[in-house]
């Protein structure tokens, strides 16, 4: 796994936004973190963490922390990691949850924690693969092959936390041994052969017991079906020899069986078939007797409604003399159809009759609307010409004379206001030596004549005019003249629509209030002049349309109330001549319906007589062919031998099928008993071997370590990397220490062999890892967390570690070991792997050029860093 690109905003002391591009430091490289204690270090950490994880560093951390509380309330706080696996490239983008201020209105309100995964599919294209914080975990997990623990042991060890591999129990060791070395392939060996052991144990027992159950479900088949007979006791003894007999021996004794009972099965049906005979040779003769017996009786049944229909024909003609009045009886009788046909169009007749009659108060009662509205609309001219002719033309007028009076007032305010302004002006010309006297100063020269003696300055008057007198002055004689000129435009579109009405001066007929009453004379509303000029003439164009239309309208209802009147007429002459004598039109439809009902029974009968005379010719000729003749005692022998015959057959029948399910259950739980005893066959000949196979990886049967496959594997992958491990721990501890597995554990320890102990090569004794100084132990942490990587890269197929990271530590080390470590350290770029390490030591500091350097900002403000790569 490589680390590519990380970013991040609003973290922790962090609130500005950050980048850091791990490629650009090449394929190989150490960096050092570099900061003041708290100025946000370990932070950078936490956000590839949770960008990975969605979870911070280190068991003791809180994700609450992510939150920057020097950012923005606008600013989202964010984590973003762009990295390598053998799957290819992704990135990660994740943000916390955390809480903001509403936009509207006081409070808090929370924003949600989102994620985005994506996978490069070039460069700068990027395929999304999920927004679900479950399904991009679980991607990640995929692609990294680490969950956030054993990613904290292998790749990022946080500060107090970089001793948990070396501390590790066996299992947990062998979770993440399992997962980076990819050995899951000889766990799914171990549990494949296991399973199939299981299997073949499974198999048997079913097998056996499907064995038992056939045996005994073909004995319980054969009692069912007469146990106390001598035959069947035979077979029953001859299954229970057989139930733990081989194979061969239950395929010979299951045929004998299948062949007595298919024997029986065929005498049955030799006696169902020779019943069968018997029974189809007895029913055809009863068909014939039945036969001959039914057509007598259907001559006869034919014979007795003939007779039937020819006086209910007789009984229907006598009933049409009842309506000799109204149709001719002979002709009816001859020929019913025509006679329909002419009633019905005489009851068509009359009922299209009796409809205009009744619509004849109705055409009054229209006749009668369209004179009311004629007179409406005459009414309604009249009154439009009025107001077209008098009213409008009248109030014109009122309002000319009106605009006239306001002419006249407003020219003789202009002319006072005019005399105003000249006389102000005169006044202002006397004045104006009383103005520059008040100016001067005594010692001074006159602006005037430049003396500088002043014996006799002319005093004010107490009436001076000033140029804001002449000023105001001016204003109001220019408002008088603005009048004046609007009330000569309103005169002027006046003066247009009387002359174009041909509207000439005359009585006034309207009194003065009355013209108040629509327009106020005020100038300082002329507006409303205007107004109510704008309504005559629109008041006036309405009128005249409203009287067009209304003019003709009563054309046209003078031509309908004439084509009404005219058509009522001719209504009633075309009545009067249909009645006649006869006025009683809904009794006369009556008595044609009555007569046509009579005529339709006629129809009806005489139909039903000659139908039932072919019917009695076709019964008596059908008849007269058959040369049986049926004697009901012989009849009532041969059906009751019928029966007799269908009974057997139907008890052999029984007895057949009985048979046959017999037969069939035992070919049927045969076969099945059979199956089960060529598979325990088949499962003898080969359950040893999967058995003793299953065993030995497993760690039973001839498995002297006692050991399963999957746990041997892991543990040569273990040793390998104890021994990577040593040969960086010997240049740090200068070969005082080394790793060492041990057996001495036990339970699950023992069984997986990956306990962990210390061998001090000077006492020459095995101490137990907890017992280690802090240097030592980090030592020691560090050596097995890059013996993890070197055994990784020299094994195909496993889960690549390109980069570490490791929060503090050094700090317990003296500057004899921190020298060996950093020269270890240093070593690593000949192999290909990104080291960085978190230290506050000013030794390594020195060494390191590659830095990303944390520095705080003013007090309240938070962290920025930079980024130097050589």
């Amino acid at each position: 796994m490589q680390i590519n690109i990380l970013r991040f905003g609003a973290l922790g002391p962090y609130p500005g936004e950050h980048v850091i591009d791990f490629d650009a430091l090449g394929g190989s490289a150490l960096f050092i973190i570099d900061g003041p204690t708290g100025a946000g270090k370990s932070t950078i950490l936490d956000a590839l963490v949770f960008a990975l994880y969605a979870d911070v560093s280190g068991s003791s951390s809180d994700k609450q922390r992510l939150r920057s509380n020097f950012a923005a309330a606008t600013s989202q706080s964010f984590a973003e990691v762009e990295f390598t696996t053998a799957m290819g490239r992704y990135r990660v983008r994740r943000t916390p949850e955390f809480g903001r201020p509403k936009l509207r209105g006081a409070g808090q309100t929370t924003v949600p924690a989102t994620t985005r995964i994506e996978r490069s599919t070039g460069a700068n294209s990027w395929e999304p693969l999920s927004t679900r914080h479950g399904e991009a975990s679980l991607e990640i997990s995929r692609a990294i092959g680490l969950d956030k623990n054993q990613f904290q042991q292998t790749v990022v060890l946080p500060q107090g936390e970089f001793a948990t591999f070396l501390r590790a129990k066996s299992a947990d060791r062998q979770v993440i041994l399992e997962r980076i070395f990819a050995t899951s392939l000889y766990s799914q060996i171990q549990e494949k052969f296991d399973e199939e052991r299981r299997a073949a144990e499974r198999d048997r027992v079913a097998s056996q017991g499907r064995k038992r159950d056939a045996a005994q479900q073909l004995i319980g088949r054969l009692t069912a079906h007469g146990a106390s007979a001598p035959s069947y006791a035979a077979e029953i003894e001859q299954i229970n020899a057989i139930e733990d007999a081989s194979s061969t021996s239950v395929s010979q004794a299951v045929e004998q069986l299948l062949s007595v009972r298919r024997q029986a099965v065929t005498i049955a049906e030799d006696e169902l078939q020779a019943a069968g005979a018997l029974a189809r040779k007895q029913a055809a003769l009863v068909a014939n007797l039945d036969k001959a017996h039914e057509l007598e009786a259907k001559a006869t049944t034919a014979s007795v409604k003939f007779d039937e229909a020819i006086a209910a024909r007789a009984s229907a003609v006598e009933l049409l003399a009842e309506h000799r009045n109204i149709i001719d009886v002979v002709a009816a009788a001859e020929d019913c159809d025509l006679e329909i046909h002419k009633v019905g169009e005489e009851i068509g007749a009359l009922t299209d009759l009796q409809k205009r009659v009744a619509a004849m108060p109705a055409q009054q009662a229209a006749i009668k609307q369209t004179k009311c509205d004629f007179f409406d609309l005459r009414h309604t001219i009249e009154v439009l010409s009025s107001e077209r002719g008098e009213v409008i033309p009248a109030r014109l007028q009122e309002l000319a004379a009106h605009l006239r009076g306001e002419q006249q007032r407003v020219e003789s305010e202009v002319t006072a206001a005019a005399d105003f302004q000249n006389r102000l002006f005169e006044q202002r010309l006397a004045g104006f030596s009383a103005e520059l006297s008040g100016h001067l100063v005594p010692g001074e020269p006159c602006p005037v004549c430049g003396s500088l003696a002043h014996p006799a300055p002319r005093e004010a008057a107490v009436d001076q005019v000033s140029e804001q007198d002449l000023a105001q002055a001016r204003a109001q004689l220019e408002r008088k003249n603005a009048t004046r000129r609007q009330l000569e435009g309103q005169s002027a579109k006046l003066e247009v629509v009387l002359t174009a009405e041909q509207i000439t001066e005359g009585v006034v007929t309207s009194t003065a209030s009355e013209l108040t009453d629509a327009v106020e004379v005020d100038v300082d509303v002329d507006v409303e002049v205007d107004q109510a000029l704008r309504q005559l003439q629109q008041r006036l164009t309405e009128v005249t349309e409203e009287l067009r239309q209304s003019e003709l309208e009563a054309v046209r209802l003078g031509t309908l109330q004439l084509e009404q009147e005219q058509a009522y007429q001719r209504g009633l002459a075309e009545i009067a001549d249909a009645l006649g004598a006869d006025a009683d039109i809904p009794a006369r439809i009556s008595a044609l319906k009555a007569a046509r009902a009579a005529i339709e029974m006629v129809r009806r009968t005489s139909m039903a007589a000659s139908q039932a005379a072919e019917i009695k010719a076709a019964a008596q000729q059908a008849a007269s062919e058959t040369d049986v003749v049926v004697d009901p005692e012989a009849l009532a022998e041969a059906r009751q031998l019928l029966a007799d015959c269908s009974a057997s057959e139907k008890g052999l029948h029984g007895v057949h099928a009985t048979l046959m399910e017999l037969a069939d259950g035992v070919a049927a739980l045969g076969a099945e008993l059979l199956a089960a005893a060529v598979a325990m066959d088949d499962l003898d000949a080969r359950i040893g071997p999967i058995i003793r196979i299953a065993d030995v990886l497993n760690g039973r049967g001839a498995n002297t370590m006692m050991q399963p496959l999957k746990a041997f594997v892991v543990q040569q992958m273990f040793d390998e990397v104890i021994s990577a491990a040593n040969i960086r721990l010997s240049q740090m501890l200068a070969g005082r220490f080394e790793l060492v597995d041990t057996e001495g554990a036990t339970g699950l320890e023992r069984l997986l062999g990956l306990g962990l102990e210390v061998r001090d090569l000077v006492t020459e004794t095995n101490r137990r890892t907890e017992t280690l100084s802090g240097g030592e132990t980090f030592c020691a942490s560090l050596s097995l967390a890059l013996g993890l990587a070197d055994t990784v890269k020299s094994h195909a197929g496993g889960i690549e570690i390109g980069m570490l990271f490791v929060d503090e530590g050094f700090g317990a080390l003296d500057q004899d070991r921190l020298d060996d470590v950093m020269a270890e350290l240093l070593r690593l770029r000949a192999d290909g792997r990104t080291v960085g390490v978190i230290s506050h030591v000013s030794e390594m500091k020195k060494i390191i050029p590659e830095r990303i350097t944390v520095i705080p900002l003013a007090s309240g403000f938070g962290s920025t860093l930079e980024v130097s790569w050589m």
